[in-house]
């Protein structure tokens, strides 16, 4: 694939298949910048040396499964099965005296490889699909589909993606070997050289590989700068002091999809001082993060300009790639339950907005001495209520019906 100057725009689906992970990047060309749409992947689990496991176990009645000198011997084998399979519809498995002094011969052919992996090979084909959903792109939108890492010669993968992407053909013009070294080195040559002129305006557009958040003080996670976002960016977040008269205020940072903050990433926190003693002071934070994936955050009081900060890198403490698809695919998991407690959370906070607001409304002034003592102490009632501990979580009905009780008494 060459991309020319005067070429237009094209979205290109880098499909990367190792021997132990699978990624799925979308990336828009229009030269000279490449811009990340969106990621994805999970792991690709090595079925095949299950298989032969079981086939040991069935034939000699020797488990080798606790023995890592064996299995790492099985898995080499495996290895190369797995490459012959990719050219050839049969692949031998040859291993002398793989464990009690039992040589273990097998063959394997390239449907029954595709039967113990037809479950991946479906989960393969779901990550491409929501990647590119993330990406907000359909499959008519990919102009090509660059095959990268050396699972993607198995012929059952090829298959599944012609089918998939039927108006485009798969690019097997690069070693799916080399592709994942080729672009990094691409790109760190352009930065060190002005000597290619087709190399000096290279530039490639990063996205954040998970959410970025703050700690509400329900706990839950409040999103600042989404999943898939372009780098360099950023975002900015108000926020109020849990209580009044509070001088003092602690943000904790976290990364990743779920609703409840202790469920993602810790990132790290800072501390904010100086906030004048009045009801529910407002801090405004402000987050960014630049083109080397480095995230500032800064807290800044709004009267009197106080401020404090932190700088996280992007690989001090961060998760791995393998880790990053880890929590993406188990925020996909709990998704359903993440919307119901987001639903809780959000009406939770609304009663307390709306409780805070009758405080502040000026139009007090008009209500009797009785109807003021009434509706304070409903109002003290609601906020103790809401501050509770409870080892089962409130039920919808139960905020939905708190929230009715004030605005009975506002009618």
């Amino acid at each position: 694939m060459h991309i020319t100057q005067n070429e237009t725009e094209r979205n290109v689906l880098i499909f990367d298949l190792g021997g132990g992970t699978f990624d799925v990047t979308i990336v828009k060309i229009k030269s000279p910048k490449f811009d990340v749409k969106a990621t994805g992947g999970e792991d690709f689990n090595n079925n095949l040396v299950e298989y032969f496991i079981s086939k040991f176990k069935e034939k000699h009645d020797e488990d080798i499964s606790e023995n890592k000198r064996a299995l790492n011997r099985l898995r080499v084998a495996c290895e190369g099965a797995k490459r012959k399979l990719s050219s050839t519809k049969q692949a031998k498995v040859q291993i002398d005296a793989l464990q009690g002094g039992y040589d273990f011969r097998s063959n394997i052919s390239r449907e029954e490889f595709e039967n113990l992996n037809s479950n991946l090979f479906k989960r393969v084909l779901d990550t491409v699909k929501n990647t590119l959903s993330e990406s907000g792109l359909k499959k008519e939108n990919i102009d090509d589909d660059v095959l990268v890492g050396g699972l993607t010669r198995i012929p059952k993968i090829r298959e599944m993606l012609e089918k998939y992407f039927d108006k485009i053909k798969l690019k097997r013009t690069i070693n799916p070997d080399e592709a994942g070294a080729y672009g990094p080195a691409t790109y760190a040559f352009s930065l060190g050289s002005d000597k290619d002129p087709a190399l000096k305006e290279f530039a490639l557009e990063d996205v954040t590989p998970l959410s970025i958040g703050i700690e509400n003080k329900n706990g839950r996670m409040a999103f600042a700068i989404p999943r898939n976002t372009k780098i360099p960016t950023k975002a900015c977040d108000a926020r109020v002091t849990v209580e009044d008269t509070q001088t003092i205020m602690t943000l904790e940072i976290y990364e990743g999809e779920r609703t409840l903050a202790k469920d993602n990433h810790f990132l790290g926190k800072f501390t904010i001082s100086g906030i004048p003693p009045a009801p529910k002071g407002k801090v405004i934070t402000l987050l960014e993060i630049d083109s080397c994936g480095i995230l500032y955050v800064k807290a800044i009081e709004e009267i009197t300009g106080n401020s404090s900060e932190i700088t996280i890198a992007r690989d001090k403490g961060r998760p791995s790639e393998t880790e990053i698809q880890q929590i993406v695919k188990e925020a996909e998991k709990d998704k359903k339950k993440d919307q119901e407690l987001k639903q809780r959370s959000e009406a939770m906070n609304d009663l307390d907005h709306f409780a805070y607001s009758l405080i502040e409304k000026n139009d007090q002034k008009l209500l009797t001495r009785p109807q003021r003592e009434s509706m304070m102490n409903k109002l003290t009632e609601i906020f103790q209520w809401l501050d509770m501990d409870r080892k089962e979580p409130l039920e919808m009905s139960q905020v939905q019906a708190k929230k009715k009780e004030l605005e009975i008494l506002v009618e």
